[in-house]
């Protein structure tokens, strides 16, 4: 937007979905922005015109900040679990510095100067400030105070002069370093000085109360300005002893010209600019949050705003309801405002008036909802709408509540769970009676917990507790908690449910009744899906705990949701929308994330489910997945295994029937993976040297008969790597021993190189790291269950050969015995059809169990009770005999052979016919080789000496046993053929050896 307010520029970003900053270089006279993505983080530069220009990306990185350099070298810091780094775009290229803090996921701010680069990180109570010499790439922690460091981060930075400005997080916190001293210097704080009084030094180590918003650059030489809470705009005199003024407290000492009294909201950006509309000289020129443009300047009356009038971006969906009619309703983040209603069948979509809501329920055929408006003197609005009109408020919750995230009908009131206002701790559980509008409210009904989930029981509120607060509040250190309130009786109940106990916010959401059990209900528990009963006395139960699932984190409760369509339990978890069977606890995904964003919120309309991906709302119809097409045999559409390739690392997608597994196998190796809800698959990448390779493609669903695509992969040529890697180990986790079963486990161990990434597989699913610069690395959690089975990790990295180590690890209790497997699934008194066969059994929980038929090998875990299962081989219409083995550690291995007959039974039985030698025939002592004729399929037993030897008869008639050591001497031999349903035939042969 130009200075008189008219727009200059309206350009679409073309990749990337997340901006977290924008930055303008003066040096180059450009504006730079880095748009983030689930693969990337995409760096553009603006120098005007309509288009803007890729400058550089950076591969499984999160561009958190951009900061200018003088030289217009601009620097990025960047997130990633455990390894956030700091990059520069320098010479029309990005190149990697490394990760200044060891550890640290966050490079979460940062200030450049011509000679150092001033950066923070992002941990909670550790906050660290770093400088890195931008010659030589050497990093420093600076010596900060206690109370600097009890903080999460300088959240934002600004160099001005010889100081360095620090605003913290959690506490709003502004420091200042003097880079030349090396020495944190002290404010003159005259906050409270009224225009033209007596001044009194006021000396702080640091200034309260800066709004959470940036601090401007340095202006008129001297002066640096920030936002400040219940003062508005304060100015530091940098050649003054840092004295702090509000700028319309002037006097004739240091502030002669009155400024206008104005506080900005949300200040992002400050320039001191010349030729304003209106204005003579320089004006201090702010912009704003909601893309307002903010003018003040000495000498005037009130400031100037401006709107940019540009187009409005969707809000992101934070919330969802629904009405007794099925209308959809969709409360997003406060910009633009307003209350989504979406008809289903055709009715359309609709805006009502009304603030960010944060939670929905119901009062009879009525919507109840809980709005935010940020105003802590009237908060937590809460609103009735009964389709006819436009909602109607009705009352406030105040009492220091802020955000009412759940609402439940019980009796004939209305339970709300709400959090708190900012930086403060103790959320409610209240009771409000819409015929009279009578609000009780119940804070700390869980002591410093807000309430997030509630569901009735009767005359009993079901609720789950959340130990977050409201924003900036540091969590409580209590874990989350189901209580009961009797709304009769007052009567509490407490229960502290089963969950991740590394997590730093612990929560409850998403309780909801399970249809088929009365006094049942089901919720998601700090990432735990369990279920728990509620006595008629509000007492509780856990009745079921099905684990965790990695990455579903919700302290506010409105990201999840949960919901039952004819029997099927279907969950928010992991940021994907999933059927669960709630026996084995195994999930199916229906919705997964994309580029649009995690799946957040889930509400139902009959037979079908509502959720959210960032702005857009979406309808998965379960009846339809239900009605679904055959399973489709997997497509592999990318590389062409049609045309030579040249080795290397292949990473094979395709298309296929939507939530099925594809499955790749060469012969020794998997790959797993899902297929999104738009057909689309991907593999993790698999190495592959010069050679011909025989690859099947499985597709699997449950219900289905498996489907399978076979290809040939050729490779010739030479590799086109440049390095190796060495294979990754993982160093907190027992290799050949027990592990605890049914927890997270965060992997971390060392190999590979700096940069390069540790990929580990389990199933279908995957946890991936980047290499720190001191050689190690560590993956996001990843939920082990009862289970035991090889795990590859690998390492690859750009010209560099992937390198796997397949580690071996038991996640069980240690038996008191080790017995040997059972096959359940088949035996060998009947006959089976070939093709995709899977088998199952009994054994010792926590054995592994691993069955290898020719090139095909599969691996499983026995279960905690006693049951195991193998995905599908290729079987051969053909019997065969299976070796299952089993291994526990600490236990001699255990195994069991199996005959089981695949292919057609015949109708009748014949003696085996031997072909190769007649009865009395002299041989030559040693071993000597049998074959003859049969019936197909049946199985040929040769016995001489006490010792037997066995095939089976080809579909040809031609069996062939193999050698049989004959001593000098006459030898009887005996043979048998036998078949399930028949009765074994023999016959004789007698040999001479000599």
């Amino acid at each position: 937007m130009d200075l008189d307010g008219t727009m200059a520029a309206e350009i679409s970003i073309p990749t990337g979905v997340d901006v977290l900053s924008i930055v303008y270089s003066a040096a180059s006279k450009s504006v730079y922005l880095a748009a983030n993505d689930s693969a990337a983080a995409h760096l553009y530069r603006w120098g005007g015109g309509s288009t803007l220009t890729k400058v550089g990306t950076i591969p499984g990185q999160y561009a958190v900040r951009l900061a200018p350099a003088p030289d217009g070298d601009l620097y990025i810091g960047t997130y990633a679990p455990s390894n956030g780094r700091l990059y520069v775009l320098a010479d029309g290229a990005v190149r990697a510095l490394g990760q200044p803090i060891p550890g640290e996921s966050y490079v979460r701010s940062l200030a450049v100067d011509e000679t150092n680069v001033w950066l923070s990180n992002y941990a909670e109570a550790s906050a660290k400030l770093v400088k890195v010499d931008r010659a030589t790439g050497r990093a420093t922690v600076v010596t900060t105070p206690a109370a600097f460091g009890a903080q999460w981060s300088a959240f934002d930075m600004s160099r001005a002069g010889d100081f360095l400005f620090l605003r913290m997080v959690n506490q709003p916190y502004l420091f200042a370093y003097n880079v030349s001293t090396g020495a944190f210097e002290n404010f003159d704080d005259q906050v409270g000085r009224l225009t033209g009084g007596t001044e009194t030094p006021n000396v702080v180590p640091y200034i309260e109360g800066i709004s959470p918003y940036g601090i401007s650059p340095l202006i008129e030489g001297r002066y640096v300005y920030f936002q400040r809470s219940g003062a508005g705009l304060m100015r530091v005199d940098l050649a003054n002893h840092l004295k702090t003024v509000r700028v319309d407290k002037y006097n004739a000492k240091d502030n002669p010209k009155p400024w206008p009294s104005s506080s900005v909201a949300g200040p992002v950006s400050y320039a001191w600019l010349d030729g304003v509309a209106g204005r003579s000289g320089f004006s201090l020129v702010t912009t704003t949050i909601d893309g307002k443009v903010v003018i003040n300047s000495a000498g005037q009356t009130s400031p100037v705003v401006k709107t940019l009038r540009a187009t409005d971006a969707p809000s992101t969906i934070m919330s969802l309801g629904t009405d007794a009619a099925g209308a959809i309703y969709s409360g997003g983040y406060d910009l633009p405002s307003g209350i989504g209603r979406h008809v289903p069948g055709g009715g359309g979509t609709a805006l009502l008036p009304g603030p960010q809501i944060e939670g929905f329920g119901a009062f009879d055929d009525a919507v109840v909802m809980g709005g935010y408006t940020g105003n802590s003197s009237a908060s937590a609005p809460i609103y009735l709408y009964d389709g006819a009109s436009n909602p109607a408020l009705r009352l406030h919750l105040n009492n220091s509540q802020e955000r009412p995230v759940a609402i439940r009908q019980v009796g004939r009131q209305v339970a709300i769970g709400s959090v708190p206002i900012k930086n403060t701790l103790g959320g409610a559980m209240s009771l409000w009676n819409p015929a009279t509008n009578a609000l009780t409210v119940k804070r700390n009904i869980i002591p410093n917990h807000s309430v997030i989930s509630l569901a009735a029981h009767g005359d009993i509120v079901v609720g789950g507790s959340s130990n977050t607060g409201g924003t900036g509040a540091v969590p409580a250190a209590s874990p989350a908690e189901i209580f009961t309130y009797n709304v009769t009786t007052g009567a509490v109940k407490r229960f502290t449910p089963p969950g991740a106990s590394s997590a730093t916010y612990s929560w409850v959401a998403a309780i909801t009744p399970d249809p088929s059990q009365q006094g049942h209900f089901w919720a998601i528990s700090t990432g735990f899906l369990i279920q728990f009963r509620v006595g008629a006395d509000g007492s509780m139960t856990l009745t079921r705990n099905l684990g965790g699932y990695p990455n579903t984190s919700s302290p506010t409760g409105k990201e999840l949701g949960i919901a039952f369509v004819n029997g099927t339990l279907f969950a928010t978890l992991g940021q994907e929308l999933a059927a669960v069977n709630t026996t084995t606890g195994e999930r199916t995904t229906v919705a997964g994330k994309n580029d649009a964003g995690p799946v957040t919120a889930l509400v139902q309309d009959g037979d079908d489910l509502y959720f959210a991906r960032g702005a857009r709302l979406y309808r998965y119809e379960v009846s339809s997945a239900e009605t679904a097409t055959a399973l489709q045999a997997p497509l592999v559409t990318s590389p062409d295994l049609s045309a030579t390739q040249a080795p290397g690392s292949f990473v094979f997608s395709g298309t296929g029937t939507r939530n099925s597994t594809i499955t790749l196998s060469d012969g020794s190796r998997t790959r797993s993976t899902v297929v999104m809800d738009g057909g689309a698959w991907t593999l993790g990448a698999i190495d592959f040297a010069a050679g011909s390779y025989d690859l099947t493609f499985t597709a699997t669903l449950d219900g289905q008969p498996a489907r399978v695509t076979r290809a040939v992969l050729t490779t010739t040529g030479q590799s086109s790597y440049t390095c190796t890697l060495p294979a990754p180990t993982p160093d907190n986790v027992v290799v050949g021993g027990y592990n605890e079963p049914n927890r997270e486990y965060a992997f971390r161990g060392t190999g590979g190189k700096p940069g390069s990434v540790i990929t580990v597989v389990s199933g279908t699913r995957k946890r991936s790291a980047t290499v720190r610069d001191d050689g190690t690395w560590a993956t996001s959690p990843l939920w082990m269950g009862w289970w035991a089975g090889a795990v590859p990790f690998t390492a690859s990295g750009a010209g560099c050969a992937s390198a796997t180590n397949n580690v071996s690890l038991t996640f069980a209790t240690k038996p008191t015995s080790h017995v040997r497997p059972l096959l359940i699934s088949h035996n060998s008194t009947s006959f089976y059809p070939g093709g995709e066969v899977g088998f199952s059994g009994k054994g010792t929980p926590g054995a592994m169990i691993t069955l290898q038929a020719g090139s095909q090998v599969r691996y499983a875990a026995v279960s905690s009770t006693g049951r195991w299962h193998l995905r599908t081989i290729a079987v051969s219409p053909s019997p065969m005999t299976f070796t299952f083995l089993s291994q526990v550690p600490g236990y001699a291995d255990q195994s069991t052979s199996v005959d089981v007959y695949f292919g057609e039974a015949p109708t009748a039985l014949s003696a085996p016919i031997v072909m190769s030698h007649g009865s009395g025939d002299t041989v030559a002592a040693g071993p000597v080789v049998i074959t003859g004729r049969g019936t197909p399929n049946s199985k040929v037993v040769l016995t001489v000496g006490g010792k037997t030897y066995s095939t089976f008869v080809r579909g040809s008639g031609r069996w062939d046993l193999p050698a049989i050591p004959l001593t000098a001497g006459a030898h009887r031999l005996t043979l048998s053929a036998s078949a399930p349903g028949f009765t074994a035939l023999t016959s004789r042969l007698d040999l001479v050896a000599s």
